[in-house]
């Protein structure tokens, strides 16, 4: 019997979600208890019914094989920022590649997830400062019913408001937008676009 068959074969049998934490614990090099444990906490941050878990599993993995982060650091990432992203709206999909591309810029596991939380909580909160520099810009982070832009679309409207400024200005806006600890991921995000 070929792998693909024997794959399917048996992930009938013991149901997608199991099949998926097998599959995240072969592409994040762990135990399978573990593996579990690290979608589970992602289905319990967004909310997510345990039906999702498959795809939860499958979506780590993805995440891990294709960039520089592993498993278990999108598990620890997602410690510090999966309750707010979800409390903001965002998707569990927007956050796993926000972790991931920071994490191919070197900011991986704890320090993904808490640049990423610092400056979800920076749009939400801003300071008088942060409020005036996007008012000049003409920043605008939420919608007419206060629902936070997707990740990308945050990315995409500093890529485009701050286009013009020369590289001393971008750095002083995005540091009176987002503030030290959420620089890292402003930054690299706004490079994203």
């Amino acid at each position: 019997m070929q792998r693909k068959q024997f794959i399917r074969r048996f992930g009938a049998l013991i149901g997608g979600a199991a099949l998926g934490a097998l599959r995240l614990a072969s592409a994040g090099g762990i135990d399978v208890g573990e593996a579990a444990e690290i979608a589970a906490n992602g289905l319990a941050q967004f909310g997510l019914s345990g039906g999702k878990a498959a795809h939860v599993a499958d979506l780590y993995a993805a995440a891990a094989n294709s960039s520089a982060i592993s498993v278990t650091d999108i598990g620890e990432s997602m410690k510090y920022v999966g309750p707010i992203a979800n409390s903001m709206g965002l998707s569990i999909e927007e956050v796993t590649a926000a972790i991931a591309a920071l994490g191919n810029q070197g900011v991986k596991g704890s320090s993904a997830g808490t640049s990423l939380r610092s400056m979800l909580v920076s749009l939400s909160s801003p300071s008088k400062e942060a409020r005036q520099a996007m008012a000049d810009l003409g920043l605008q982070f939420f919608d007419s019913e206060g629902k936070m832009k997707s990740i990308a679309g945050v990315s995409e409207e500093l890529k485009t408001k701050l286009a013009g400024l020369n590289d001393k200005q971008r750095a002083a806006t995005l540091a009176t937008l987002f503030g030290n600890e959420a620089l890292t991921a402003a930054t690299i995000l706004y490079g994203e676009g």
